[in-house]
């Protein structure tokens, strides 16, 4: 363990197909790569992030959710003997998952039931035991509001928010704010949102420029720079149970072609931009040194959606060179 304590991020949008599960594999991959001990959490019924990394097809799946000990009687939410994270071969030694399936789909009839005292602290209970052993525990959420979908946010140190350019993201974003206000007050709990940040985005496009143009007056959350480009291997990557990283790595024998992919930069800037922004370095280790330009930058939307300038940096050919 790097950190003297352990991080836990949230990765949530209460709308679906905005890149939560990919964001979540590949900044925990981009963290294990980096050196840190990552424990990612399927907290998503559908068990995408489970599927992400092939771990669905193991016999006899263990579940985080079979663990759970749900009565009322019961001082204890969970059961540490069956709590069975999976090592990710990809990233031996430093990438683990908690997985999910479609029995995780009981857990508001569950833990809803009257007498069950402090059931929206589950999941915290539950991630208890690991607090000791990794830097950072990564949770996947579903796209819905529910007693599920609290319990991550409760379990969390930070929310972090993908939206994908478009009205009903920003609903998602709205929800998750309106959630953020009424636990303060109701609740006396203060949920930290490290930032939004753009994915799936088609930069030049007029849908992409005028959401971007009205989304950048928002004074009530922090946006991120890094904005994720749509990227047809992110998917690719998905079908072979791989992140980003090695499956550039995997596809590509030219190791320069390997460095000028777009997922693997916009990943590796999204998990340095947050590292950044919930305060473990002090400044955001961007893959490219920038060029000097003559007119100061003054639209940070445009700034975004411009192309990438400058040589890469000797610490983001370094990252590429890791093998965890």
């Amino acid at each position: 363990m790097i950190l003297e304590s352990t991080q836990v991020l949230t990765f949530t949008n209460l709308k679906g197909g905005v890149g939560k599960t990919t964001s979540t594999a590949n900044v925990g991959s981009a963290l294990a790569k980096l050196g840190y001990k990552v424990l990612l959490v399927d907290w998503d019924q559908q068990g995408n992030l489970t599927k992400f990394f092939g771990i669905d097809k193991v016999d006899n799946l263990k579940t985080l959710f079979q663990a759970l000990i749900h009565e009322p009687e019961s001082e204890e939410f969970y059961d540490p003997e069956k709590l069975s994270p999976y090592e990710v071969p990809l990233y031996k030694g430093n990438l683990y998952l908690l997985a999910a399936d479609f029995e995780l789909s009981k857990f508001d009839a569950l833990f809803g039931q009257p007498g069950l005292q402090g059931s929206e602290y589950v999941l915290a209970s539950a991630l208890s035991p690991f607090l000791d052993d990794f830097d950072f525990i990564l949770i996947d959420t579903a796209p819905s509001l529910s007693r599920l979908t609290l319990n991550a946010y409760y379990a969390s140190d930070f929310l972090i928010i993908p939206l994908e350019p478009g009205g009903f993201s920003s609903e998602g974003l709205n929800k998750i704010l309106n959630i953020k206000s009424k636990a303060k007050k109701h609740a006396k709990i203060d949920l930290k949102i490290a930032g939004v940040f753009f994915s799936r985005t088609k930069p030049n496009t007029v849908l992409t420029k005028d959401f971007f143009r009205d989304f950048k007056e928002r004074e009530d959350v922090d946006t991120l720079d890094t904005v994720i480009r749509d990227y047809v291997p992110l998917a690719e990557s998905a079908e072979l149970n791989m992140d980003i990283f090695s499956y550039d790595a995997y596809m590509n024998e030219d190791e320069e072609q390997y460095k000028q992919t777009n997922g693997v930069e916009d990943y590796y800037n999204l998990t340095n931009e947050i590292l950044y922004k919930i305060g473990l370095t002090k400044s955001f280790n961007r893959s490219r040194i920038e060029e000097a330009s003559e007119k100061k930058e003054t639209d940070v939307v445009k700034k975004n959606l411009s192309k990438k300038k400058g040589s890469l940096k000797a610490d983001f050919e370094n990252f590429l060179k890791q093998n965890v």
